[in-house]
């Protein structure tokens, strides 16, 4: 990232209004990423096919091509290829929209998730869904609507017989959850084929690009499936905030870093704000092109630690936050390495605390409040005196109060009970 005016660095991989990023802006309006109703005039056929379909909640069908995201990851692609003749380093954002709704995909993905035999505690037994903390923690935490209501309930399947082509059905009541659910997935899946198709591009450039380029994968937010008999976010518990975060560092980057362990997984508490000083260490991009104000501190912590030692820890937690719906305040959620607290900056209201050991049923999905359990009472001490000292300070400065903080359970044992 470079500050407005330096020609150094390139950051305006994506040129014109058609799909751009504007010239010398670290961030900037992409049209191409933002929307898939408004994708460049490089692919008019795929704005055509995503706006006839929004009118569908889940829509089946159509060639793999059919689709934004390939179509995105082509054009990437090329962008890096005419970048990398031109010597210097550059910054590429690739914003893939599914799988926000409409879930659209190919059909191949439908298919793979029809004849699968699925998971029986994720599919043929909904107790991983339904058997939650559920009448309380709705009215906790939850606004009183469903995200997908938004959306036409109708199912979309391309179907050549059909004068338009497509076969409609309504989505009965009874079938949205685990209708949506298998749509989600076939769309992830598609998901997951469009960041090989871009990856195994990225390995088919010359050796001066492949070999010197870092791809770090991750997304906005999550999705309830049928946790609280609920569809969608809007709500901070583990299956709307939790996002993967994958980083790929260049070849170059473990020649020079020998030290660095590839393969590895980190428990630790990390945030999304810390992927861009991740990015700018793992550039060399010195300290006079970072564009801050004098006395400024870059919001987040690099995750460089991780590379040679992933048991190491940055933070103390990482923070989510969203809107009460009470009218005022927020509701703040901090998440350890094994436990979730949720709380309010209105006064008077419920606070939450979760603990997701306990094997794969709570790996994910939050069962039961913890809050008021004597067992729990130094975990809950810590996390108020945390919310209460990140409150104490003024918004922008409140996540130095979690920097290099030892979770209270970095060294817990994964097994409920040994602990607490």
């Amino acid at each position: 990232a470079e500050p407005a005016g330096n020609s150094k660095y390139t950051t305006a991989p994506f040129e014109g209004n058609k799909c751009a990023y504007e010239t010398g802006r670290s961030w900037g309006y992409v049209d191409m990423n933002m929307s898939p109703y408004r994708i460049c005039q490089e692919f008019p056929n795929e704005v055509m096919a995503e706006t006839e379909k929004f009118k569908y909640l889940v829509y089946r069908g159509g060639g793999s091509f059919d689709h934004s995201g390939y179509g995105m990851a082509s054009f990437a692609l090329d962008k890096i290829r005419q970048l990398g003749k031109e010597e210097k380093p550059f910054f590429v954002g690739l914003g893939i929209f599914k799988p926000h709704l409409p879930l659209v995909a190919p059909e191949e993905f439908f298919e793979y998730y029809d004849k699968k035999k699925m998971d029986a505690k994720c599919f043929a037994d909904d107790s991983y869904w339904t058997d939650t903390f559920t009448d309380r923690l709705l009215n906790g935490l939850t606004p009183a609507w469903k995200e997908t209501d938004q959306y036409a309930q109708v199912f979309g399947v391309a179907d050549a017989s059909e004068p338009d082509g497509v076969n409609e059905a309504p989505i009965s009541e009874d079938a949205l959850i685990p209708t949506v659910r298998k749509a989600y997935y076939a769309t992830t899946k598609y998901v997951d084929a469009v960041i090989k198709y871009f990856y195994d591009g990225i390995n088919r450039l010359p050796k001066s690009i492949k070999e010197n380029t870092h791809v770090i994968i991750t997304s906005d937010h999550g999705f309830l499936l049928g946790e609280f008999g609920r569809l969608g976010k809007w709500v901070l518990t583990e299956g709307a905030t939790r996002v993967p975060l994958a980083i790929i560092p260049s070849k170059r980057f473990l020649k020079t870093y020998k030290k660095t362990k590839t393969g590895t997984t980190v428990q630790a508490p990390v945030d999304h704000i810390d992927v861009f000083p991740t990015l700018l260490e793992m550039a060399g991009i010195p300290d006079e092109y970072r564009p801050l104000d004098k006395g400024d501190v870059l919001p987040g912590v690099s995750l460089s630690s991780y590379f040679s030692d992933s048991t190491n820890y940055t933070r103390a937690v990482s923070i989510s936050e969203y809107e009460t719906h009470y009218g005022s305040g927020r509701t703040i959620a901090m998440r350890s390495k094994f436990f979730k607290y949720i709380t309010y900056t209105v006064p008077r209201r419920t606070a939450f605390l979760f603990d997701y050991r306990g094997g794969d049923k709570y790996r994910m999905v939050e069962r039961e409040n913890f809050i008021d359990d004597p067992a729990y009472a130094e975990v809950k001490k810590w996390f108020e005196n945390l919310f209460q000292k990140a409150m104490n300070e003024k918004d922008e400065k409140a996540w130095l109060t979690i920097k290099n903080i030892k979770p209270i359970d970095h060294d817990f044992s994964s097994t409920r009970g040994q602990n607490y």
